[in-house]
């Protein structure tokens, strides 16, 4: 029998498969889901969600992807949870979804498109005909789930037509579970986008939308939301001062942006359709990141005082070395200072005033970063067009804009050829 109080976990933005500066996260991820299973375990939960970004790629690799199917089957066998996965902007709704139908029979929900039919992304637990929760499960909403495109469109157009197409599918489906709400029925709404006043790190992409014009107001959810499951953002974080509407954030840090913060997962309690208990539960840092700012001549200094303690893998660090353009490759010279320390030096940025962006990194012998930008095609054209260095604000910006637009209608494309 169900007890009265419900018990949820919300996380997001797993990003199996992960890489950071050519640096595997594998075996954090590892670490992270064997604690996500002995919380649930512990703390008995009835139901886990994950609000999107599952994986880093569309086409994860194959060990990302035994890790997943692993936990899930370890959930399966090992509790009684029910699992709802939703898709991010990151993943494959296409890949996702293909093995939902025998999830399903695993009480495991999968949702990576939006249904013609939102009842079908309508979730009750124990049962729709006595729910004491239900869950919204939107995914992440791509532009062809929210406006149809017209030539010639301004950009205000564009932001506007996303934004209302946004809104209108959470009152849809917030209209849909009305028909099977009762007052003791808590509800859930889960998200994959940006909302205003939420704070971001370096490691989203932020043109989610055409032109990164899908940033939303909260007035977008309806009120009838218990509690609002997001996904995208990596930071932990309430929205304003609504408390019910959070991003649980990444599980590991996956920027050096992120290096001072706490990652958490969300511990939810709901008895009579309200929501009673919404703590953080803190994950064990099994890696820390680090950044370090020095000067050429203190580079040796500066990495023999650096001692932190020591944690259950290396620690990695991004260091940021004030020098002349003169100097050369530092690697060999940082190689030899960090022998038999707990920590590895991963990635390394020149801080030159000759330069006009003042950094490169320094693997760089042409001044610019040598960043891999092939998986992000939309910042290599945005690259391209500030070297051009000759077009006016007014009309980059609606290059941006029309490449973004054509981008994703080949993406989009792609997607169905799968």
């Amino acid at each position: 029998m169900i007890s009265e109080v419900f018990r949820v976990i919300h996380t997001a933005d797993w990003h199996l498969g992960k890489i950071l500066h050519d640096q595997d996260r594998h075996e954090e991820h590892s670490r992270f889901l064997a604690f996500l299973l002995k919380i649930i375990k512990e703390k008995n939960i009835h139901v886990l969600i994950i609000a999107g970004d599952i994986f880093d790629t569309t086409t994860p690799p194959p060990n990302s992807l035994r890790l997943y199917y692993e936990f899930l089957a370890d959930v399966y066998h090992t509790t009684k949870c029910a699992i709802v996965v939703t898709s991010g902007n990151h993943d494959s709704p296409a890949h996702l979804e293909a093995p939902k139908e025998v999830l399903k029979a695993l009480n495991i929900h999968v949702i990576g498109v939006v249904p013609q039919d939102l009842n079908d992304a309508l979730i009750f637990f124990p049962s729709q005909e006595d729910p004491q929760l239900a869950i919204a499960a939107l995914p992440f909403l791509r532009d062809k789930d929210l406006r149809t495109s017209t030539f010639g469109e301004s950009q205000d157009e564009i932001r506007l037509n996303i934004q209302n197409g946004i809104r209108k599918r959470y009152h849809d489906i917030g209209n849909a579970v009305k028909q099977d709400h009762k007052k003791s029925t808590a509800i859930i709404a889960t998200g994959h986008l940006t909302v205003l006043g939420a704070t971001r790190s370096e490691s989203e992409r932020d043109n989610i939308h055409i032109g990164g014009l899908g940033v939303v107001n909260t007035d977008v959810f309806p009120e009838l939301f218990s509690y609002i499951a997001l996904g995208h953002l990596h930071r932990p974080q309430k929205v304003g001062k609504q408390e019910h509407l959070r991003y649980s954030g990444s599980p590991i840090p996956l920027s050096f942006s992120e290096s001072a913060d706490q990652k958490e997962i969300r511990f939810l309690e709901f008895s009579e359709g309200k929501l009673i208990k919404n703590d953080p539960i803190e994950i064990p840092r099994m890696r820390q990141l680090f950044q370090l700012r020095t000067s050429y001549s203190d580079l040796e200094s500066t990495l023999n005082s650096f001692q932190p303690e020591p944690s259950e893998l290396a620690h990695w660090v991004e260091l940021i070395i004030k020098a002349d353009d003169s100097v050369g490759n530092f690697h060999e010279v940082i190689e030899k200072l960090t022998v038999g320390k707990s920590y590895k030096v991963i990635k390394t940025l020149i801080e030159s005033s000759s330069n006009s962006d003042g950094l490169r990194t320094a693997e760089s012998q042409d001044g610019h970063p040598s960043t891999n930008l092939l998986g992000n095609p939309q910042e290599v054209f945005i690259q391209r067009l500030d070297q051009a260095g000759i077009i006016e604000p007014d009309e980059r910006e609606s290059l941006i804009t029309a490449f973004a637009e054509l981008y994703d209608i080949v993406t989009e494309s792609r997607r169905k050829s799968f």
